[in-house]
């Protein structure tokens, strides 16, 4: 166990919307973001590949068998049906989405979304999932499967369901929404950093320009509306805030890339 505190920083959804891709590129060159998560069947997913060979930007497999937007979609990346719409769009629900879905799609889509990373020749640091899993542990299971054969960790949090055969060993995951307001987030995210002990830990982001094409992902009475663009532009805000960067070096935080974090295995 580690003496120091280390804080890996990663932002998710890399590759749905080109205002994503700007706020994690920049997050990253500008700010203090370490890695982040990039998604294959997104609209935007090629972009984001070419910002990851260009900044050199750590990434991982983002799986993605939902959409959370009734505006903005996407659909699988091969012709899986079990966990689709009629209309072949994913899913917004998680449960609706693993409710039919079987092991011989998933288990294919899967394996697609990794390929497509690979054939663009960007290493693969680790894999997680879009919007969490199924109470019933099917897209889990199917991801350890992944995690066994590419003999990566899965970047998970301490909730997970079941025990991966390889997962980072956080001593604590955290994900700052809520807040409407960048200093109430920002006061959130010192009191959670002050508090953090010795070890190992993740803060989730989800970086994004503040820019109006993000109102169009979703009706103004979509559940996930806050994370369309107010929740993403706070996040942004604050992994660019010196005010965050001298906080961690007061207080002794260690920015870790995800590549330089322990893993453990199901047999430890």
């Amino acid at each position: 166990m580690s003496t120091n505190k280390h804080l890996c920083i990663i932002g998710d959804d890399f590759g749905m919307h080109p205002a994503v891709n700007e706020g994690i590129a920049e997050a990253f060159s500008e700010g203090i973001l370490t890695d982040s998560n990039t998604m294959p069947p997104t609209p935007n997913f090629l972009d984001a590949v070419e910002l990851t060979k260009t900044l050199g930007i750590p990434v991982g497999l983002h799986a993605t068998f939902t959409c959370e937007w009734d505006i903005y979609s996407w659909g699988p990346l091969t012709e899986a049906r079990s966990f689709v719409t009629p209309d072949g769009r994913l899913r917004d629900n998680v449960e609706e989405a693993w409710r039919n879905a079987t092991q011989e799609e998933t288990l294919k889509e899967l394996h697609e979304q990794y390929r497509v990373i690979e054939a663009e020749g960007i290493p693969i640091t680790h894999v997680g999932q879009h919007m969490g899993f199924d109470q019933g542990t099917k897209f889990e299971t199917a991801m350890n499967m992944l995690v066994k054969e590419k003999n990566l960790p899965y970047k998970g949090a301490p909730d997970a369901h079941i025990d991966f055969a390889l997962a980072y060993s956080w001593s604590s995951s955290f994900i700052i929404s809520g807040p409407t307001t960048v200093e109430a987030a920002k006061a959130r995210l010192k009191s959670i950093l002050s508090s953090l002990t010795p070890g190992y830990h993740l803060w989730v982001t989800h970086p994004a320009i503040d820019h109006a094409s993000m109102d169009e992902l979703c009706s103004v009475d979509c559940p996930a509306r806050n994370w369309a663009r107010m929740y993403r532009a706070i996040d942004l805000s604050l992994l660019l805030d010196e005010e965050v960067a001298d906080f961690l070096k007061e207080d002794s935080i260690e920015l870790t890339s995800l590549s330089d974090c322990p893993i453990c295995t199901e047999t430890e």
